[in-house]
């Protein structure tokens, strides 16, 4: 337990000047111990949960449960790959050598390298790497087997792991998860190849939950995860000016519970642990050797000392006992040591010299902190700055060339961040501001509303001023050196509302030309089928129903497009194949009230149900006024774009299959059928034909392999060659699951968007679906991804971190320099050959 209460129930509210700042210095809170809070919170959290807190340099620690046996999960990965890396800084493997990607190794669940061929070959520390910030489960397989089970396990017990794989099982528990943890930490303290492993783990993807409660300090930390048990775990080195360790684990409790009680846990014992370690500068006197609180009426400031009743008395409490020890060397009388204070009996100033050297020290502390990279006060939980002075914005993209400023004492939203940079939305920019002269502003980030106004722009002229508030006196928000275009909001008489950089402000009409058009918002949805569950689910609770958390968001496009992977019908004979789906009419009532105007037929559902299946589907979507592409009763029909007049554009969409059973299913002359895409020759001569009247025309192709991440090599370059014979963006489905973007020339490439709508059977990444809108303004085309997920017949919203970790998969999957911030999928024209 964290001793010492008693002494500090004594802490009057005062203020100190040290080392010319000013401290404010308030009576510690002594309602609650440690133990009694946590206590308390865990009794009323549910499920079982366990703690052990420790102190890396006192005495201080917590336990809760913490001998308890539970589910390590990913929590192995971190003694694992601890054990590796001692053996590499021991000299006893090579780091740089390179470990195969063999079938056996295969395991599902969380990391990238599932996505990766077979055969794959990968450095030991790149699978440390990846086990770390990923939790890969092959990269731990793969160690594991490389430096053999049996060692593992002995070097677990000689720390002093208490659960070693008994009995081939994956346990461990709270007691053992801090040994793991405090041995990495002094192994990074002793070895450059051990900073490493904690640089590794302190930027893990997974931050919802020890990082989450501690948000003013760096959190090197390790999670494990059952969902289908609801077992989630957390082990973090947390470098606090005295570092701990801490270890939650749950189980019992749904994700978002979890989550959250093991954040709220951190934030209990950080505000005790940091109650114990902060300087304290507090007055007292000695009564019979008994500490006793004065009244703070009876002070009086005389310069840095105080008077009580004619003695100047002080108490300093400080954690960091090698510091005072240090500040009073030298001095002629050393004062007296109680526990973890100093106390001071002020005869003259005969201690002046020890108070001036401590005062120095703490000075230099502050100093060297502030010399420390900026990532140390800018945890990526952090998503807005607040800047302390003018300071430039620089283009993200190019040369670093400066394009504005932001001025001082606002805050903005971030999009983004390396070691030394923010990365910021400047009007319609990407821009980067050095992290010098900001500091972190904590709290949820507020957003701009969206309304319909909110997809105008306005072009600004250059050295045109965003204020805060109508008027010229107001403070500026930021200076566009450059012409910049910035959204529109409404007018306010001479001044336009606008929104820039996750702010709201004002410029004025002098300095701003009429609303530009607006952009045309095109929005593609993957594949949607209607049978099995689904059917059942719509029959009872509605057509509308699998869409109702998608409506608002898809209504606000211009055109929705999605795949219909299925056969609308009521006959019974069907193609002999694996799978085949039908669906009933009234479903499509469901897709037309959710936005969609437009579905692709050219898919390997669409003859399920043969030639009178496919009739009937052409039949029920023209009664439903639904469009469709990519199928018809001729080859005409089948190949023709379907072409729309939105906003003073002539946009098509055409579609193609390159998945088909056999090719009785492509249209003929005056055969019903499908769009043929397995000839590359024969689409670009349509893409060339229909783009000849065209502002605009768009390619919705079905490729690619089943449950594959990645496109296969042709693919890249079939897609290519489309946008080189006149396609303006590449959108492609059929793998079931999602795959990475990539900009050609300026031109959106999607290689696959994966399911939208399924039976309840998917789960993981099939299950996983979202809306990817293609948003065109004055010939540039940009992409955004918004992430949703397949539950239960339904498709739902997910949670912001959720959001997060699809965005980050997806950048990783990707082609070239690709950035996706809040779901715009940001990028250069330029791809990196063979990545």
């Amino acid at each position: 337990m964290i001793k010492g209460r008693s002494l500090v129930c004594f802490f009057l509210t005062m203020m100190f000047v040290l080392g010319g700042t000013t401290v404010s210095i308030a009576q510690a809170d002594t309602e609650k111990t440690l133990e009694e809070e946590v206590n308390s919170y865990i009794k009323a959290s549910g499920g079982t949960i366990t703690v052990n807190y420790q102190s890396l340099e006192t005495e201080d620690h917590y336990k809760f449960n913490d001998r308890m046996l539970v589910a390590a999960a990913s929590t192995i990965k971190l003694p694992l790959a601890l054990f590796v890396m001692k053996l590499a800084d021991e000299g006893k493997i090579d780091l740089t050598q390179q470990l195969t990607y063999q079938k056996r190794h295969y395991y599902g669940g969380s990391g990238v390298i599932q996505y990766e061929a077979v055969g794959s070959r990968y450095t030991i520390e790149q699978l440390i790497e990846k086990a770390m910030i990923h939790s890969d489960n092959i990269a731990f397989i793969m160690l594991k087997e490389y430096v053999g089970t049996q060692d593992f396990v002995a070097f677990m017990k000689k720390i002093g792991g208490q659960y070693t794989y008994p009995g081939g099982r994956n346990v461990t528990s709270a007691y053992d998860l801090s040994l793991y943890a405090a041995e990495l930490y002094h192994f990074s303290k002793s070895s450059p190849i051990g900073a490493r492993l904690v640089g590794y783990l302190k930027n893990t993807v997974y931050n919802t939950t020890i990082p989450k409660g501690i948000k003013d300090v760096e959190v090197a930390h390790k999670v494990g995860m059952i969902p289908m048990n609801l077992i989630y775990n957390d082990i973090a080195i947390v470098f606090d000016d005295q570092p701990y360790t801490l270890a939650v684990t749950t189980s019992g409790l749904p994700y978002e519970n979890s989550q959250q009680v093991i954040a709220d846990i951190a934030a209990i014992v950080h505000k005790h642990h940091k109650a114990q370690t902060k300087p304290y500068y507090v007055l007292s006197k000695l009564t019979g050797g008994r500490l006793e609180k004065i009244k703070e009426d009876s002070l009086v400031k005389d310069s840095h000392y105080v008077k009580s009743g004619g003695l100047k008395t002080a108490l300093i409490w400080y954690r960091d006992i090698n510091l005072l020890k240090t500040a009073f060397s030298g001095v002629e009388a050393s004062p007296p040591i109680i526990g973890k204070a100093v106390f001071l009996s002020l005869k003259g100033n005969v201690y002046g010299d020890a108070i001036l050297k401590l005062k120095n020290m703490f000075a230099d502390r502050k100093k060297t902190k502030n010399t420390l990279p900026k990532t140390h006060y800018f945890p990526s939980t952090v998503k807005q700055f607040m800047t302390t002075e003018d300071v430039p914005v620089y283009s993200a993209t190019g040369e670093l060339v400066e394009i504005g400023k932001l001025r001082a004492n606002q805050v903005w939203v971030r999009t983004g961040e390396d070691r030394f940079w923010h990365f910021v939305s400047f009007g319609m920019q990407r821009g980067q501001v050095w992290k010098s002269n900001t500091i972190p502003v904590y709290g949820k980030v507020k957003t701009v509303e969206q309304k319909d106004s909110y997809l105008k722009y306005l072009k600004l002229l250059p050295n045109a001023s965003v204020f805060e508030q109508p008027s010229l006196s107001a403070d500026s928000l930021v200076l566009f050196q450059k012409e910049g275009i910035v959204r529109f909001l409404e007018e306010r008489g001479e001044w336009f509302r606008v929104a820039v950089g996750g702010k709201v402000g004002f410029v004025h009409k002098g300095f701003a030309e009429e609303p530009v058009s607006e952009p045309i918002r095109l929005t593609f949805a993957g594949d949607a089928m209607m049978d099995w569950s689904v059917k059942e689910t719509v029959r009872i609770k509605g057509a509308g129903y699998p869409f109702v958390h998608v409506k608002t968001e898809l209504s606000a496009s211009d055109l929705g497009i999605v795949n219909l992977e299925t056969a609308v019908t009521d006959t019974a004979g069907k193609y002999t194949k694996e799978y085949n789906f039908k669906s009933d009419k009234f479903s499509l009532a469901g897709l037309k009230d959710a936005g969609f105007g437009l579905v692709s037929l050219a898919n390997n559902h669409s003859f399920d149900y043969g030639m009178t299946g496919f009739r009937d589907t052409v039949e029920a979507l023209e009664d439903s006024q639904l469009d469709f592409v990519g199928g018809g009763l001729t080859s005409e029909q089948a190949y023709a774009a379907k072409s729309y007049n939105i906003k003073g554009k002539k946009v098509k969409i055409m579609a193609f299959s390159k998945v088909l059973p056999d090719f009785s299913w492509v249209a003929g002359e005056a055969k019903p059928g499908l769009a043929n895409g397995y000839e590359l020759e024969l689409m670009k001569r349509n893409i060339r034909k229909e783009k000849q009247d065209a502002d605009y025309v768009f390619v919705y192709i079905h490729w690619g392999v089943e449950k594959s991440r990645k496109p296969e090599p042709f693919q890249r370059d079939w897609a290519r060659q489309m946008i080189d014979s006149g396609a303006d963006g590449i959108i492609g489905s059929h793998p079931h699951v999602l795959q990475g973007f990539e900009y050609y020339n300026g031109k959106p490439i999607a290689y696959s968007i994966g399911n939208f709508l399924f039976p309840d059977y998917v789960k993981g990444d099939k299950a996983q679906t979202g809306l990817l809108h293609l948003d065109i303004q004055d010939g540039d085309i940009t992409l955004s991804f918004s992430p949703y997920r397949i539950v239960r017949d339904q498709i739902v919203p997910q949670s912001d971190q959720e959001r997060e970790v699809v965005w980050r998969e997806l950048e990783g999957l990707s082609y070239g320099e690709i950035e996706i911030s809040n779901g715009l999928v940001l990028g250069t024209n330029s791809v990196i050959a063979g990545k």
